[in-house]
């Protein structure tokens, strides 16, 4: 069975002025940051309710960044679940600090709270919860 995506072209009711937006931005290579990033992260700021808002090129900077951020001790445990991308074990380990695997609840994947209890320690300094 096919199952077709959603057709956003259709959907995009201005998609003559975002076109052609894009196109200014790969143009002069103002894609990655540059006033109209900074317009997002402002516009975006606000529609959250949030105030800092920086944008970053995926997921796995984003993991990384985040945990940069919290500024943990050296050598702090962090724990992650044992099933999830890489990125997630990847911003761990390039922080430099250890590595926690916790088990998963099988019918959500969600991090099993009975396994959490029994790894945090008081050495844990922060748990990573993705989905």
């Amino acid at each position: 069975m096919s199952v077709n995506f959603t057709n956003l072209y259709k959907l995009i009711p201005e998609k003559k002025k975002i076109l052609r937006k894009i196109n200014t931005l790969i143009r002069n290579s103002k894609f990655i940051g540059g006033k109209e990033v900074k317009i997002f992260e402002n516009n975006f700021s606000s529609f959250v309710k949030a105030k800092y808002c920086i944008t970053v090129g995926n997921g796995t900077d984003a993991l990384e960044i985040a945990l940069m951020s919290l500024n943990l001790k050296k050598g702090s445990e962090v724990i992650v679940p044992n099933n999830t991308w890489i990125s997630t074990a990847e911003a761990v380990i390039n922080n430099n600090y250890k590595i926690v695997f916790c088990d998963v609840n099988l019918n959500d994947y969600s991090l099993c709270l009975n396994d959490l209890k029994k790894k945090i320690t008081t050495k844990t300094s922060a748990i990573m919860v993705v989905h």
